[in-house]
């Protein structure tokens, strides 16, 4: 509803900046953005179930369009949810089995080979869970130097920094290898930080305590206000003889600060109730349970 209210008082600027940054639409980002109409229904479909799902398309699931929605950024929230239900759902069937890891790879190769890249990432993450849990009960700290956490921490952020495609290109490996790629660089930096006490103590200061309670929000809310206050401010200072470089930074610093002060006070009165609801729920959910056991 944020973005539909931006959008009906015409207060995106990302085509005008492309323009004044001479960019094709081809090659442009900001082009791909908000250039549409949307009624006060649609934008409502779309926070209530047209995220996850969409009706009017031949696939229900995994079908969400970018470049046709009011938040781009909730192209992740399919994958999210079909990944939660995925662990719950694999837990439940083969969590007992001793050849668990067995079935992680079939079940990985099986989402690659449909195309379903992303739910790899969910097995993966399922498999170090099992790994960390095995080797906590073993005290992993005694045994297993820190050497290796951290190498596997900075490898993973290096590698991160590397699109699918360098892979390819500079090895030869098959194209097919760029969906994959993310999974190895995510499960080094996960893999690091939870078998090393050092790297979960530097995580856990206020700084990134901090980082992290307003991660959400800015996930939610940074494209909208990058493409109407950063290019807006950016648009009025081109138009005001100022240069691209001093235009630039001037409004990224005010788009940063705004963005940074609208995130935080969302966190108050978005994130908490909605993380307290939730808490509720799983209590009485958890509670329904152990009634119906008893």
């Amino acid at each position: 509803m944020f973005a539909w209210v931006l959008l009906k008082l015409g207060w995106y600027w990302n085509v005008e900046a492309a323009a004044l940054l001479q960019q094709s639409p081809a090659d442009s980002w900001l082009l791909r953005w908000f250039r549409f109409d949307r009624s006060f229904v649609d934008a409502l479909r779309e926070g209530a179930y047209g995220t996850f799902f969409d009706f009017n398309e031949g696939a229900i699931f995994f079908n969400f369009k970018p470049a046709r929605t009011l938040n781009p950024n909730l192209w992740t929230m399919p994958w999210e949810l079909a990944g939660s239900l995925l662990v719950f759902s694999f837990l439940a069937l083969f969590g007992w089995l001793k050849l668990r890891f067995l079935i992680y790879a079939i079940v990985a190769l099986a989402f690659y080979a449909t195309g379903w890249p992303f739910l790899v990432d969910f097995v993966a993450g399922l498999a170090l869970c099992d790994i960390f849990t095995h080797y906590e009960h073993a005290g992993w700290e005694k045994s297993l130097s820190p050497v290796w956490p951290t190498t596997a921490f900075i490898a993973g952020l290096i590698l991160g920094g590397l699109s699918g495609e360098w892979p390819s290109f500079h090895y030869g490996f098959s194209s097919y290898f760029v969906s994959c790629w993310p999974t190895v660089p995510a499960v080094l930096i996960i893999g690091g930080v939870v078998f090393s006490s050092k790297l979960q103590c530097a995580l856990e200061g206020r700084t990134m305590a901090f980082l992290g309670k307003i991660s959400f929000p800015l996930y939610l809310f940074h494209l909208s206000v990058i493409c109407s206050v950063g290019c807006g401010l950016y648009v009025w200072l081109r138009r005001s003889a100022m240069s691209h470089v001093v235009s630039a930074l001037i409004s990224s610093a005010v788009c940063l600060s705004i963005l940074l002060l609208l995130v935080w006070s969302l966190y108050f009165v978005l994130e908490l109730p909605s993380l307290r609801f939730a808490r509720r729920m799983g209590q009485w959910f958890m509670r329904s349970e152990s009634v119906r056991s008893t």
